[in-house]
């Protein structure tokens, strides 16, 4: 999936939910540089050196490394973030569906909707023309993440 196919999956994600298109696009580069099986945040692994090990004979895969702990993803999820909002949508998923950006991106838009905007952490790395105040509405259950919490 190209760069260009990964942001036209968010924006008509985003189009579909009520949430702002640029901003979503936006966050995800922040979260992911646009990989849909990224990894990050706890686990010290890429998703190079997952495709990698899973070569090896027994080695970790996408699914295998969220629920070590990496977050996965366009909007790198932690895995029981993932479970609770799926849950909440009624969606049953594995670990591995991180990597599917049009899950991905649709769990994204509903924390958005529901006011969890701050557990994103690269939030503040989105451009200050496109991110909403601290004061909107996405950050009402979960203020913006800010470096050193």
């Amino acid at each position: 999936m190209t760069a260009a196919q990964i942001v036209q999956v968010i924006v008509l994600v985003a189009r579909l939910t009520g949430q702002p298109a640029e901003l979503m696009v936006e966050l995800a580069r922040a979260e992911s540089g646009l990989v849909v099986d990224a990894l990050g945040d706890r686990a010290a692994l890429t998703p190079a050196s997952v495709r990698e090990a899973s070569l090896e004979a027994g080695g970790p895969g996408f699914g295998e490394a969220v629920q070590a702990g990496a977050s996965g993803g366009l909007f790198c999820f932690q895995w029981e973030t993932a479970q609770w909002a799926a849950e909440r949508v009624g969606l049953e998923i594995g670990p591995e569906d991180l990597a599917n950006p049009w899950v991905n991106a649709f769990l994204a838009a509903k924390v958005l909707e529901w006011g969890y905007g701050g557990w994103f952490h690269a939030m503040g790395r989105v451009p200050e023309d496109v991110r909403p105040q601290a004061d909107d509405a996405m950050f009402r259950n979960a203020a913006m993440w800010e470096a050193g919490q």
